[in-house]
């Protein structure tokens, strides 16, 4: 993971790092290129990434309501509802494609399991 102590959130909002899905290059040479998976009525899967950094929380009237994700949990997230942040900039950071979303679009959290 790299580090992101120069990013703050503000609100409710999430940053989440996902390794870049690679292509693919056969024996004969043939390049496949990257593509997400898709099921049978191409509808894109969720990817596992880590949340980098999270917002305090957001008010619902006068209520205010904290995060549930935590900077460091690997989570499980939709392409469709997060927004690429472009960093060109970084070079420590290739093969890997920062999001932002909500945190409740994050949609699960990935624990491991205990014995």
């Amino acid at each position: 993971m790299s580090d992101f102590s120069y990013l703050r959130p503000l609100h409710d909002k999430a940053f989440v790092e996902v390794e870049n899905i690679k292509e693919q290059v056969l024996a004969s040479g043939l390049i496949l290129p990257a593509t997400r998976e898709r099921d049978d009525k191409n509808r894109d899967f969720g990817v596992e990434g880590y949340v980098v950094a999270v917002g305090p929380g957001r008010f619902v009237g006068k209520r205010f309501i904290e995060t549930q994700s935590k900077a460091g949990q690997r989570v499980f997230i939709s392409i469709r509802t997060s927004q690429m942040i472009p960093r060109p900039h970084e070079k420590a950071t290739a093969g890997k494609t920062l999001y932002q979303l909500y945190d409740d679009e994050i949609l699960a959290v990935i624990e491991e399991p205990t014995v």
